[in-house]
């Protein structure tokens, strides 16, 4: 197995910390947007105990805070994933460079 150098390891540790610090206002703005999807959701299950049948307004709830939560996990997954892909590529550059340096 190919070994990583040290100081590439640094490098990759250092480039995730300045990356989650570019995308916290995007994180926070996501959150908020899962959590107005969680008290849609709520309501719509309150809506449907109190009135005992589903009518239009409690569905809009229940396909407005799915569709909330879909596109919010959707944005932090591919975040995360174009983040994670940029490190994979450091580290991979020192694997195939056999070299510590920066790329």
């Amino acid at each position: 197995m190919n070994d990583i150098p040290a100081e590439r390891v640094e490098l990759a540790l250092s480039a995730i910390e300045r990356l989650m610090k570019i995308h916290a206002l995007d994180r926070a703005i996501y959150l908020t947007g899962a959590a107005a999807g969680m008290a849609l959701l709520l309501y719509a299950v309150f809506l449907t105990i109190r009135g005992g049948n589903y009518d239009q307004d409690a569905l809009g709830f229940f396909f407005g805070a799915g569709g909330v939560f879909a596109t919010t996990g959707g944005l932090v997954v591919r975040i995360l994933s174009k983040n994670f892909a940029l490190i994979r590529e450091i580290l991979l550059a020192g694997v195939r460079s056999g070299s510590g340096g920066a790329p």
